[in-house]
């Protein structure tokens, strides 16, 4: 039986997610993505105030080129991030924009992963004194990423490239760990591919378990999930590092439980990876405190995560639709 705590997450879950489709009507973006930045704040135990919401969506919208990613839905999750960390978001917008052009100067592509990875920076200040030199960190971490898998890095691995930059030492001891996961990972019956490389880099990101340890709790939980009946995917493998590097304190049959109450909703009931992703979610942030990694960095990688699937979603539909349109034309 799902806990009180649990149970009101579910609740306002739904609740934030019927208020954006209400609101919006025709003009809504799709299902996902209203999943997604309801989950957004749900993760991170903030209050959501629709009209407020509204408002900084709006704002972004009028402050973009006509040409920017940020005139689509995209917009959505942005504002969302916003409104959770900050008191003036209109005002850290700016500073935002300021980043993502420092980023596309740095040598990072246009479009919305490296919005998502210059929000990363705008919501770990702390972490960095030289914004400049942190920036070039992240190039050559990403540079070294697709020198090692040249045909699976692209630009949704931006986000975790300036996640990587924000930890401390080499560069290429740093890149070895990497490998070195994603090498012992496959070992363990991993399919190779970039979601494998995801998973590695989000283990890269813990500073104190042992590697051999990690990458057995990632087939001990793969192979518990599947024996209750959560049939995982490769899509599914960078979940199950945040659920390894929270230390075993998510619950696997309380992650059963959330997701069939998830998709039992009407709504939501054709969205089971996405609803296992946001489940995951939900219990990462009811364990943050405990963690043997801080909260900051285990939620900044959880919401990079809810995002940069966000983004990958939107393109995918983008390019079925270009297909199908391509299809009806010929």
């Amino acid at each position: 039986m799902l806990s009180s705590e649990m149970e009101n997450k579910v609740t306002q879950f739904v609740s934030i997610y019927e208020q954006i489709k209400s609101e919006l009507g025709w003009g809504a973006p799709n299902k996902e993505i209203m999943m997604l930045v309801a989950s957004m704040y749900v993760s991170s135990n903030q209050s959501f105030h629709l009209r407020r919401y509204i408002t900084i969506c709006e704002s972004i919208k009028e402050q973009v080129g006509f040409f920017s990613t940020l005139k689509g839905y995209e917009r959505y999750s942005i504002a969302a991030l916003l409104d959770i960390h900050f008191d003036n978001p209109q005002h850290e917008f700016k500073t935002l924009t300021e980043l993502y052009n420092k980023l596309i100067e740095n040598g990072f592509q246009r479009g919305m992963f490296s919005y998502i990875a210059a929000s990363v920076f705008l919501t770990n200040k702390s972490q960095f004194e030289y914004q400049d030199s942190s920036i070039e960190r992240a190039h050559t971490i990403y540079k070294a990423m697709k020198q090692h898998h040249f045909f699976l890095t692209g630009q949704s691995d931006y986000p975790l490239a300036v996640l990587l930059s924000l930890r401390t030492g080499n560069i290429d001891s740093l890149m070895m760990l990497v490998e070195s996961y994603y090498e012992q990972l496959h070992s363990l019956g991993f399919k190779k591919g970039n979601d494998l490389q995801f998973l590695s880099h989000i283990l890269s990101l813990n500073c104190k378990e042992e590697g051999s340890k990690l990458t057995h709790q990632c087939m001990n939980i793969f192979e518990e999930c599947n024996r209750i009946g959560l049939k995982l995917k490769p899509r599914h493998y960078p979940s199950i590092g945040i659920i390894a590097l929270l230390n075993d304190q998510i619950n696997i049959d309380e992650l059963l439980e959330l997701s069939e109450n998830l998709s039992s909703v009407k709504a939501f009931r054709w969205q089971k990876d996405l609803i296992f992703m946001i489940s995951v979610s939900f219990l990462a942030s009811e364990f943050t405190d405990t963690s043997s990694i801080t909260t900051a960095g285990i939620m900044t990688t959880v919401e990079t995560l809810i995002q940069a699937q966000q983004a990958t979603m939107v393109a995918s539909m983008a390019t079925v639709s270009a297909s199908s349109s391509t299809s009806s034309d010929s």
